[in-house]
């Protein structure tokens, strides 16, 4: 870490010192503070560049989709915290690497789920769920950038998406918890998705062609939405073709509009069928101006049932909030 990423190993030491341990002792990981997780996420991104929106703005829009439940997936108990009680938002502005505003969880070190820099580079992550149904899972700790932490080396040290490419290509990756793969963008309005082979031997990189969306499928075995078989279409190859449908129906789109697309593909409202168990939902909707260097994000708070239909709920979110990134 001193010689490949001194950014992380600066925020080690600061976690070594807290701990009052040795930053040479190898017998403890100081690269991340992790909460316990055992659940997918399933979340919908699209990227617009600045051709395609009506302020000439690029745009990352991206829902958030997870479990209410604990690490389990069950209710909390009494006095517990569901996983994704408290993500967190950061603002960083490091001696070393670019500042950054990121929506964090499961590992507050470098556990970063969506996130901008002050050179106009935003990044998302998604899980990757086909790899899983191909291969199965096999997590570790290893040397090496975990699927998070990749995302905090991304917003330290590239400023645009030929730089991005360059450093996901010479990182050496594990996963910790499960595959995933990326869409990455930039304020001239260049994206790319990056993911793996379901056996990792293998990086792909698509390239995005005006608006870009990305859901929980290897992108690079199923480019043409055209040849979709409607009756192979699972979850995720639904949104994505919904997603799809939907940006390639105008030229350009307001930041309303862009909402809207993402708010089709988000988690229905539908009332769990098990008591026990936590329902998922849309924890989240966020969209980065990558201009103007702004976050604008809504939280999931709660829910309750819907008088009107017994197999329906509200949702409740937070009032939308714009944060915006310092220089």
């Amino acid at each position: 870490m001193a010689k490949n990423y001194p950014e992380m190993h600066e925020l080690m030491k600061g976690v070594a010192w807290s701990f009052g341990l040795d930053i040479t002792d190898d017998s403890y990981d100081f690269t991340g503070l992790w909460q316990p997780h055992a659940i997918l996420p399933a979340c919908s991104v699209v990227f617009f560049p600045v051709g395609y929106t009506e302020n000439s703005h690029s745009i990352l829009s991206r829902n958030y989709d997870f479990t209410t439940g604990d690490f389990t997936g069950r209710k909390p108990q009494e006095g517990g915290l569901a996983v994704m009680a408290r993500p967190i938002l950061f603002e960083i502005h490091p001696d070393q690497g670019y500042s950054s505003l990121s929506l964090c969880a499961f590992d507050y070190l470098g556990g970063v789920l969506d996130c901008i820099n002050s050179e106009g580079l935003v990044v998302a992550i998604l899980a990757e769920e086909e790899s899983v149904g191909k291969i199965g899972r096999e997590p570790g700790d290893e040397v090496g950038m975990h699927e998070l932490m990749g995302m905090r080396y991304l917003l330290d040290n590239c400023k645009n998406v030929e730089e991005a490419k360059e450093a996901l290509l010479s990182l050496k990756h594990y996963y910790s918890f499960i595959p995933c793969h990326y869409i990455i963008g930039d304020r001239s309005g260049k994206s790319f998705i990056f993911e793996f082979s379901p056996n990792r031997n293998r990086s792909y990189i698509i390239d995005g062609d005006g608006p870009q969306c990305v859901t929980n499928h290897l992108v690079f075995l199923h480019q043409n939405v055209e040849e979709f078989m409607e009756t192979d279409l699972n979850w995720s190859m639904r949104r994505y073709k919904m997603l799809y449908e939907s940006i390639k129906a105008k030229e350009k789109f307001t930041l309303e509009e862009i909402a809207a697309i993402n708010a089709h593909v988000a988690v229905p409202p539908n009332a769990p069928e098990n008591p026990q168990a936590a329902p998922g939902r849309t924890l989240w909707y966020a969209q980065y101006d990558l201009q103007d260097l702004t976050l604008t994000v809504k939280f999931y708070l709660g829910e309750k049932p819907d008088p009107e239909n017994e197999k329906k709920v509200v949702l409740e979110y937070s009032p939308q909030k714009v944060y915006e990134l310092k220089k």
